[in-house]
């Protein structure tokens, strides 16, 4: 599922104190860390004093300066763990767009964390309890300390890097090359890389555009697209070329690619904050081409080593797509019955309010991603798994091996600073393409690493969820009491089952009744105070607040909330006059009141035979076997809650007498005077 990204943009990057406070809070409630503990940061530097000595070319270490690498990303990044570097080839199979010979060649390369990170170290730990990057508008938390993730492990320009570089040959179609024992199509290797320009998205997107970047988005220190190589301009072409190649062999395999648009809050020169989108640019969807092109290439090479971990999505749920379609009809986006949700999408622009609120919904129908591992210690053979299907997975075979977004198969390798993952699946191509043995610890780990992903990537979903809940609660605080159009999107085709589905009237007419959600201190209430304006019978004893009517299948109250709201038909309406009553109960609402009656006859029985020893202190009953059984009237026994004074007065003025046998229950009745003036007159 693509993240819906929410960052602060601004002068100063800052939001009010209240929203600060409240995103604070926030991340002491989700157990967030806020740094990295003493031995972490230690075993951080050591590995980080080891860069320079891995940035020698060497045996197993290729040197790959000469590459004239790129990096392209948000702005203000510094954990940069991509790089790329574009070439046309000629006679690289089947014919371009201009029906030559052409190809082309993608040499990616990826930060090499395992070279810096110690299987079972402080970093190592702590990465597997982190598992990703965590992003907020306040800040982010890096999965690896910064002395690596923004130092020297990230692909800064004008540094010698360690770098696993992946070499990716595609004919004039875009589709990788078949290999041969003389032309490899993928190849993965260990070098040494030197970047020459880090671009940010909107830099990049005004270079092919020939124009100048707009205000503001130039980081900082980064010099003009003048100053910059011939080779960035000719790899920025080359990756317009290859990445709309890339797309439209994507809608032939039945692929989606959502442009979910970033929001961003944005704080003002007079402190004012709001909440913008920012449409994504078409370099964006180029750029994670080349991504998604080397995931597809991982998984291939993962299934020939027999080892690796798969990224895995079932298709999109026919409710799921339904539900879509009565979204696009409530904001007026036309959607024929015969086009696929896939067209559709193809179609938008998240730079339109409409289509921007459309594709941000579109993102629900990615769920139930998840992570497939074979090969590793106790784990299924690559063998033992389904052979790869021609157009999609069935959900109902139970093993899904595809990425159904992509239509392929698919694995994360390209963002090992940001994700644990990565680190395991590169390693794992690694050895499939030089013949190596897959480390011990890639083995030994691949199968807790679902578990892992699965925990953390549902603390990062949440975590995002909140934040931007935050935000757009400090935003809308004064549009309190605004009325605002909305539409219903979704309803729950799963009726409750009748509480008593064996008495056919009740079973009969529990479809056509319409209940009212009571406030939750109503539902809280008892006693006989427990009435108000709701058909329930069971309000508060304060001033109801006003009840949302909806048609529920189910003819008993329940504390959910319902699903479709609307308003209650005329034969439920409510007496003006006595807005504490009903003109009409249902069945169960005319037991709970006679429930509240019996139970406050009851107390009134109780006050009435306590008397005046029970008046105070004693409201609570005794257990069993200190209620029953003789004790002395006076003094204060084990069980007495009075005084031996209290008790003492009492005793008086009953009448007792020293040496009196008095039974707990029968203190302050008629039949137990009766009993004690019988007892005393020695008549039994």
């Amino acid at each position: 599922m693509p993240a819906q990204y929410l960052r602060i943009a601004g002068a100063d990057a800052a939001t009010s104190r209240a929203v600060r406070r409240s995103l604070a809070a926030l991340r002491r409630q989700m157990e967030i860390p806020d740094d990295f503990t003493p031995e972490v940061l230690a075993d951080a530097e050591r590995a980080a004093s080891r860069g320079p000595t891995l940035a020698t070319p060497g045996p197993g270490r290729e040197d790959l300066r000469s590459v004239p690498f790129l990096t392209i990303d948000p702005p203000g990044s510094m954990d940069l763990d991509q790089a790329m570097a574009l070439e046309r080839v000629s006679g690289s199979g089947s014919a371009g767009p201009d029906g030559a010979g052409s190809g082309f060649v993608v040499h990616y390369a990826i930060a090499d964390v395992a070279a810096f990170v110690e299987p079972g170290g402080p970093v190592d730990t702590e990465s597997h309890a982190r598992g990703t990057t965590l992003y907020g508008p306040d800040g982010r938390t890096p999965l690896h300390p910064a002395t690596l993730s923004e130092g020297a492990a990230s692909l800064l320009p004008d540094a010698d890097r360690p770098a696993v570089v992946w070499r990716i040959v595609l004919d004039g179609r875009g589709e990788i090359v078949e290999e041969t024992a003389d032309a490899p199509g993928v190849t993965v290797r260990r070098g040494v890389v030197r970047s020459v320009a880090r671009l940010n998205y909107e830099e990049a997107q005004a270079a092919l555009d020939g124009r100048a970047p707009s205000s503001g988005s130039q980081d900082e220190g980064e010099p003009d697209d003048a100053r910059w190589p011939d080779s960035v301009g000719e790899t920025l072409a080359l990756l317009k070329e290859i990445g709309s190649l890339r797309q439209e062999r994507e809608r032939e395999r039945g692929g989606v690619s959502l442009d979910v648009p970033e929001q961003v809050a944005v704080t003002h020169d007079d402190g004012t904050t709001t909440l913008e989108l920012r449409s994504t640019l078409p370099v964006e969807g180029w750029n994670a081409q080349i991504s998604l092109l080397t995931g597809i290439a991982a998984a291939r090479l993962m299934r020939a080593g027999g080892v690796g971990i798969l990224r895995t999505l079932p298709p999109a749920d026919p409710r799921d797509v339904a539900r879509l379609r009565r979204t696009a009809r409530a904001l007026g986006i036309p959607w024929p019955a015969e086009q696929s949700y896939g067209e559709l999408l193809r179609t938008l622009d998240s730079a339109q309010p409409h289509h921007a609120a459309f594709l941000t919904e579109a993102t629900t129908l990615f769920r139930g991603a998840s992570y497939l591992a074979f090969g590793g210690t106790d784990l299924p053979a690559a063998s033992e798994l389904p052979e790869l299907p021609t157009v999609s997975d069935d959900p109902g075979d139970g093993v899904v091996t595809r990425h159904a977004a992509i239509a392929a198969e698919y694995a994360h390798v390209t963002a090992p600073l940001r994700r644990l993952v990565d680190r395991y699946g590169t390693e794992a191509c690694l050895a499939a393409c030089s013949g190596d043995p897959v480390p011990g610890w890639v083995l030994d780990g691949l199968g807790a690493l679902p578990k892992i992903m699965a925990r953390t990537g549902q603390k990062a979903g949440s975590f995002e969820r909140a934040c931007l809940d935050t935000v757009e609660a400090a935003l809308v605080a004064d549009r309190v009491g605004d009325v605002f159009d909305g539409v219903v999107v979704d309803v729950d085709d799963k009726p409750a089952k009748p509480k008593d589905a064996a008495d056919p009237a009740r079973a009969a007419g529990s479809g056509d009744r319409w209940w009212s959600r009571s406030p939750p201190s109503a539902r809280r209430s008892r006693g006989p105070r427990c009435r108000s304006a709701s058909p329930s019978g069971c309000g508060s004893p304060r001033r109801p607040s006003r009840n949302v009517a909806s048609r529920s299948s189910s003819p008993r109250v329940t504390s959910r909330p319902p699903t479709v709201t609307s308003a209650p038909p005329a034969s439920v309406a409510y007496d003006a006059a006595s807005p504490h009553r009903a003109r009409r109960r249902t069945r169960g609402h005319r037991r709970m009141a006679r429930g509240a009656r019996r139970r406050v006859r009851a107390g009134a029985r109780r006050r009435r035979h306590r008397g005046p020893f029970h008046a105070r202190g004693a409201r609570r009953r005794r257990p069993r076997s200190r209620r029953r059984g003789p004790r002395s009237a006076v003094g204060c026994g084990a069980g007495d809650r009075g005084s031996a004074t209290h008790a003492g007065d009492a005793a008086e003025r009953r009448g007792d007498r020293p040496g009196d046998v008095v039974r707990a229950r029968d203190r302050d009745t008629r039949v137990g005077r009766r009993r004690r003036r019988r007892a005393r007159a020695g008549l039994g």
